[in-house]
């Protein structure tokens, strides 16, 4: 296979059936034998691929290849052993994020030829896999960016079909079309030049197809999807085409052929061997369009089959898509008619939710697709079945004391959530518009400290708020009184008379104060998880981190790095 081919085939997220066992739990530290830290970075690349990146002994080699690049203080192996950990834990969400935020802290001022940017190309593809589509935007931009002048055409033709894929999935169509577009005619001087390789050519022309379809060019889909279908079918991916005209042939009212087309390519779709070439959003579109067109014929318990199995799969992945809406409403209604309040409610909740997801992450598609309800109809329609379960019930009085006093409790609950809410926006208020000051110096008396020793300590502490000492991890009593050549009973006293605080809080202090500037001034540093900011900081662990934070500024850095991107935008 050529490196384009290659290139091709992991511009899609093949992993959706390749699930991480093994015995190794999330957070567990390997023993790493000095026998493997003594072999070459070469070798380790080697056995962690030999094995797979979904073996969980594989691990055990990429955490080698890290701790051997540490421990030799290899900026670029360090890179890559990062890298390693977040090919494999791709499908954890929070593994993956904190092996690539990791990655991009460390290579902060670190240039050569393929990183940062393959990180942030990385960071691109995760956030893609779980469904955080303008996060992944954002990512592949940053990617293109760095792509020096004079990169292989390649590399920049990687780039720009994958932001076309996002630009697609959020909504923006033309944008998607002009890409694809873009690198169509790459592919087509790749396949002059490699005539028996059409599989890059094949994958973009599916795509485009795809992108024609969902903008309502059917004739243009229809065409360009049947000129290539033969040579599709030659090279393995004649799947991906008949579902492309099974789709056709629903929106063009041949509900039957569509079922027939579609169901025919589902057993590809599922088949592991494909899945380098098979992505989530084929298997979404088969089962949606397999619900529509079974429902076209009136064949409902083949339809409503189609879109449970679609609910389970979104569920399953959190990879959730504006289509998914319709599919509640069909799953609200059946149940309606049934009389199952409690399924109906069921759906009722999860097309709630869905619409707020969607309103976050698309919100230009979703506001552009026609709604056939609003969200005070389905609140009410929501409390109309809430009403009529609770007057069904036996007990009716009970029942309306019951939800008295839980309507009450809930009006106290709404109260204290918007007093929260406002002392929120005015903690954060005050920490966008005061700026990080030194506390000044009190001229009071410590009898127990000589007095030069007491100049000594504080110019010495003066000193190591200006390194940013207090930014390394574990900073102890011990330590920092000998780094300032004094010992820990004095340093004790000077802190308490002058700052009015221990060394933990003086410390915690110094690091939520140098974090809030870095988020206000970095927008990079911005999009770091809490864990990475944390360590960024000083701090050992997430909770550490927002604990302190809370206590200082009286919120959470979650809280505050969400309304600070809001304030920027």
């Amino acid at each position: 296979m050529t490196v384009h081919s290659i290139a091709k085939d992991i511009k899609h997220v093949g992993c959706l059936f390749l699930f991480i066992g093994g015995a190794l739990g999330y957070g567990q530290v390997l023993q790493i034998p000095d026998s493997l830290l003594q072999q070459d970075y070469k070798t380790l690349n080697g056995k962690f691929y030999t094995l797979g990146d979904r073996n969980p002994k594989a691990e055990l080699y990429a955490q080698a290849y890290l701790k051997k690049g540490k421990l030799e203080s290899n900026t670029l192996e360090v890179l890559k052993g990062y890298h390693l950990l977040a090919d494999m834990f791709e499908a954890d969400y929070k593994r993956s994020t904190k092996y690539i935020d990791s990655a991009l802290v460390a290579s902060n001022g670190f240039v050569d030829d393929r990183y940062p940017e393959v990180l942030y190309g990385k960071k691109a593809y995760i956030e893609r896999y779980h469904g955080h589509f303008k996060a992944s935007l954002d990512n592949r931009l940053k990617q293109l960016e760095l792509l020096k002048e004079g990169a292989p055409d390649i590399s920049i033709n990687y780039a720009n079909y994958n932001i076309a894929l996002l630009k697609r999935e959020l909504g923006y169509y033309e944008d998607a079309k002009t890409l694809f577009k873009a690198c169509l005619k790459y592919d087509v001087k790749y396949l002059n030049k490699y005539p028996k390789d059409s599989s890059g050519y094949l994958m973009t022309t599916s795509e485009l197809v795809t992108t024609y379809r969902l903008n309502q060019q059917m004739d243009s889909a229809l065409l360009l999807n049947t000129a290539n279908i033969k040579t599709a079918t030659n090279n393995g991916l004649g799947f991906l085409y008949e579902l492309n005209a099974g789709i056709i042939n629903y929106n063009l009212k041949r509900p039957q052929q569509s079922v027939a087309q579609i169901e025919h390519i589902i057993p590809e779709l599922l088949n592991t061997k494909n899945a380098e070439v098979v992505d989530r959003s084929h298997l979404i579109d088969a089962y949606l369009f397999l619900g529509k067109a079974y429902n076209a014929l009136s064949k409902n318990h083949q339809s409503l089959g189609y879109y449970k199995k679609l609910d389970s799969l979104m569920v399953a992945t959190g990879y959730i898509v504006p289509e998914i809406k319709d599919v509640y409403l069909q799953l609200m209604a059946h149940y309606k008619s049934l009389g199952d309040k409690n399924k109906q409610l069921l759906y009722i909740d999860k097309l709630i939710y869905t619409d707020s997801i969607l309103d976050a992450n698309f919100r230009y598609l979703n506001h552009r697709l026609n709604k056939e309800y609003d969200l005070p109809k389905l609140m009410a329609e929501k409390e109309g079945v809430i009403a009529s379960m609770t007057a069904s019930s036996k007990n009716k009085t009970y029942n309306t004391l019951l939800i008295s006093v839980l309507l009450g409790i809930s009006m106290l609950g709404l109260g204290y959530l918007y007093y929260k809410q406002q002392t929120y926006k005015n903690s954060f208020k005050r920490l966008i518009e005061s700026a990080s000051e030194k506390r000044p110096i009190k001229p009071v008396s410590v009898s127990e400290v000589p007095e030069e020793t007491v100049d000594k300590i504080l110019q010495e502490l003066n000193k190591f708020e200006t390194r940013l000492a207090y930014l390394k991890p574990n900073v102890s009593s011990s330590k920092l009184a000998k780094s300032l050549g004094t010992n820990t009973k004095y340093l004790s006293i000077v802190l308490n008379k002058y700052q009015e605080k221990n060394l933990s809080q003086y410390i915690n202090d110094l690091r939520i104060a140098h974090g809030i500037e870095k988020l206000k001034s970095d927008p990079i540093f911005r999009k770091y998880t809490i864990q990475a900011i944390a360590n960024e900081i000083g701090f050992n662990t997430a909770e550490a981190f927002s604990k302190a934070f809370q206590k200082k500024t009286g919120i959470l850095p979650s809280y505050f790095i969400k309304e600070l991107i809001k304030t920027k935008e």
